[in-house]
């Protein structure tokens, strides 16, 4: 996201329009990065295959989590948190050894995909008002 923003300020857009277009596009990339991840943990057929994906996911979301409260967007790194956890806990159990994507992690992933896209469609409207 930073660098949405250096690219802005550099091309002239700063303030509040180059943080209201820095954000969709740090929130799309992220939000396409984690959705593959989710689809190759869920087709996945061996442990290791599952297990990156889900950490790659959870890199994601820690990232997410992290940042979103800083940016005004505690709902959403809530539910980035939620997903981390989750995801935590299943690679750190018994079942973290069983190749295997939990069903309850892809629903919690895809919560976490539709609360981001409501998050993108307000930016973008925000940007064009």
């Amino acid at each position: 996201m930073w660098g949405e923003q250096r690219d802005a300020q550099e091309a002239g857009v700063t303030g509040d329009r180059a943080y209201s277009r820095a954000v969709p596009r740090y929130a799309r990339a992220a939000q396409r990065a984690l959705a593959e991840h989710a689809l190759a943990a869920w087709e996945g057929s061996t442990l290791q295959e599952i297990n990156d994906n889900l950490a790659e996911a959870r890199t994601i979301l820690h990232q997410i989590a992290g940042t979103a409260g800083s940016l005004g967007f505690d709902d959403l790194g809530t539910v980035a948190r939620d997903n981390e956890l989750a995801i935590d806990a299943h690679l750190d159990g018994p079942k973290g050894k069983i190749a295997n994507c939990p069903t309850e992690i892809i629903f919690g992933l895809d919560d976490f995909l539709k609360s981001s896209e409501a998050l993108i469609a307000e930016q973008s409207a925000l940007e064009s008002a």
